[in-house]
Parts: C-alpha cells; structure tokens; sequence
C-alpha cells in the first residue's frame, strides 16, 4: 500500500496511510501535526505524531510502499461519534483554558 513516511529529530520514522502533515503556527509557536483517517471511519482522527518545532529540526517526509505491519501506532485517536469521547476532550481542552486565564491574572479561582 502507499502511504507517508516521517522520519523526525530523534531518528524514528512514523508511518501511516490516508494521513496529513500540517504545520501549524498557533499563539506564535509553530508545531508539526502528522494526523489523518487510518480506518476510513470519518469519525475517527488518529494522531502519529504531534511537536512543537525547534530552530535546527529537519523532518523527511516520503511517500512510499509498505506493508500493513510497517505502519505506526497512533499517539491518540479520537472517535467523535462517541459522545463521552468528545465531552471529555472539550472539557480537557476547558481545564488548560481556565488554568491559562487564572495564571494570567484574567479569571480568579473561584469563577467558572
């Protein structure tokens, strides 16, 4: 089967079919985002691989042959059509969120 090769810094290559490399620059820190539908399953995104860049990395990205036990374990998937799934990945989202507004002096401890 075709598919995409990522070979990263720390010398492991991450390999994953039906994928997408993104590169990202949110809050003025850019990140590398290998993420994609492995089952076919619109619901479901699996994430390969995901870092925040630094000066002096360099990444290979290939598309090749491989065989179905050369592909990579994803880091995290999220089934969106399963609603406690969802709600739990929206309520981690509002926990870094509200820690972020408290540390910045936008929110107190006792609001929301």
């Amino acid at each position: 089967m075709k598919g995409i090769a990522l070979s990263v810094p720390d010398g492991k290559v991450v390999k994953a079919v039906r994928s997408t490399i993104i590169i990202s620059n949110k809050e003025g820190i850019p990140r590398l985002l290998f993420t994609g539908n492995g089952d076919c399953n619109p619901n479901i995104s699996h994430t390969w691989y995901s870092r925040d860049l630094r000066p002096g990395d360099k990444f290979r990205i290939r598309h090749c042959d491989m065989a179905e036990s050369e592909l990579s374990v994803p880091e995290y998937t999220v089934d969106y059509g399963n609603p406690d799934a969802t709600n739990a990945m929206v309520l981690e989202d509002y926990r870094k969120l509200r820690k972020e507004l408290i540390e910045e002096g936008l929110i107190s401890e006792n609001e929301c």
